[in-house]
């Protein structure tokens, strides 16, 4: 019960979040927090599935499946760590483009966008890391990509303030998508 609790908790700050990005990717002009908050609707809909999943995961045997239905939280788990692994992949795709064609993009927006992903994504980070099931540690882990990614667009923004090198951001994205890639595999090979 306290799993899926958990993994809904983290469902509604992710919506959320997209929402407050689209709004602050439209007012900022940068493309990089539309494209996250597009990641992050992915993100919350793979933790949506995941709550589902994890849902009839406690549901006890009976004739169909005598063992009960405990494997369906793998699944979710399952698709939680593909999740990761695509989103990673798109991540180190525009991360190479950006770094070919830097473009300029309000640092002061990016800086207040990138305080509030920390802090959500710390949030729902905090909900799912004492995970009960390996789906609730798949979404841990998809949390904590967040604070990562948006720690990238803090520091990123803060340095390009003071530098003007935009190049930055795409380079630390980045590592933070290899990172996530390395550690998704870990996962995914648990499943």
């Amino acid at each position: 019960m306290k799993s899926e609790k958990n993994i809904f908790i983290a469902f509604i700050l992710n919506v959320l979040f997209a929402a407050f990005e689209f709004i602050g990717g439209f007012f900022t002009g940068s493309i990089t927090i539309t494209s996250d908050a597009i990641h992050d609707l992915g993100d919350a809909a793979s933790i949506g599935i995941s709550y589902i999943l994890e849902k009839k995961s406690k549901k006890g045997p009976d004739d169909k499946y005598t063992y009960g239905y405990a494997r369906y939280s793998v699944i979710g788990s399952a698709i939680t760590t593909v999740t990761l692994l695509f989103s990673s992949f798109i991540v180190i795709f525009n991360a190479i483009q950006r770094i070919i064609n830097p473009s300029q993009i309000n640092y002061d927006g990016m800086i207040v966008i990138g305080f509030a992903g920390i802090i959500v994504n710390l949030t729902a980070a905090h909900f799912t890391h004492d995970g009960e099931s390996l789906n609730q540690k798949a979404v841990n882990l998809h949390m904590l990509e967040d604070v990562l990614g948006w720690a990238v667009v803090l520091v990123g923004a803060v340095i390009m303030k003071f530098t003007d090198i935009s190049v930055i951001d795409p380079i630390l994205s980045l590592a933070v998508a290899v990172f996530i890639l390395i550690n998704a595999t870990k996962n995914l090979k648990m499943c």
